[in-house]
């Protein structure tokens, strides 16, 4: 039994590695990837030396780990229910579209909002008369706006200018479903919305949309896999902060 738990250690140690290191390869270098390092040193040592260790205490840090485990595995499984549980009517299917916006690379979008917008282009094409706010301002490090690149590519991909808002001011999520819902109700929209964004993203896009009075709908996008452990590790911090900042 001891043996056992040292080698599942162990292996939670090369997995978070491997979740540090994937990333690299794509050239993605955050905090996050400290974290995931941060992680498979604390299993290694404890591995090593959790023989040496009290009873009390090694029975205390195990406990610490499954509790934590199993409350991580519980957001995850909102986090899929919101991503692909909570997909759009197809009766009577809502009407207003919002891209939420990230990093853009100078007047391209990033391979990760462009997935974004490939899968919101899939729903504006099936719902022709759909209308859709595409929502990112202006970073201090972009020659444009995330909202102009994002509409840009969907006039590029056959979507009519007429049926593009631009919510360009915003520089978060929450601003993102906020100032989209001033535009909805300027605008008389459809306050039942489909938001387009990633997979791992649609938990938090559904808690702060419904915050704003609006009945949210997903359309994900998702990240190659070896990607998503570092995507949902930034997601879960999110989360957290959303939740104790209200």
């Amino acid at each position: 039994m001891e043996k056992g738990k040292t080698i599942v250690l162990y292996i939670l140690s090369v997995l978070c590695l491997f979740f540090a290191i994937a990333p690299l390869f794509w050239g993605i270098f955050t905090a996050v990837n400290l974290l995931w390092v941060a992680g498979g040193v604390f299993f290694a040592l404890f591995a090593y030396f959790r023989a040496r260790l009290p009873q009390k205490v090694k029975k205390g840090v195990e406990i610490v780990l499954l509790v934590v485990c199993i409350l991580l595995l519980v957001l995850v499984g909102f986090m899929l229910h919101a991503a692909y549980g909570n997909a759009p009517p197809e009766e009577n299917a809502p009407q207003t579209v919002i891209v939420l916006g990230c990093q853009i690379n100078g007047d391209q979008p990033s391979v990760m909002l462009k997935r974004r917008l490939d899968a919101a282009l899939v729903y504006l094409n099936e719902h022709p008369n759909s209308t859709v706010i595409v929502s990112g301002g202006q970073g201090d490090n972009e020659d444009y706006s995330e909202a102009y690149v994002m509409a840009q590519y969907l006039q590029n991909n056959g979507i009519d200018v007429a049926r593009i808002l631009l919510e360009d001011k915003s520089t978060n999520t929450k601003e993102n479903l906020a100032f989209s819902a001033q535009i909805i109700e300027q605008q008389g929209l459809d306050t039942r919305v489909v938001v387009a964004t990633d997979a791992f993203h649609q938990l938090r896009a559904r808690w702060m949309g419904q915050n704003e009075g609006l009945t949210v709908y997903a359309v994900s996008s998702n990240a190659p896999l070896a990607l998503q452990p570092l995507y949902y590790l930034r997601e879960f911090l999110a989360l957290f902060k959303a939740l104790l900042l209200g």
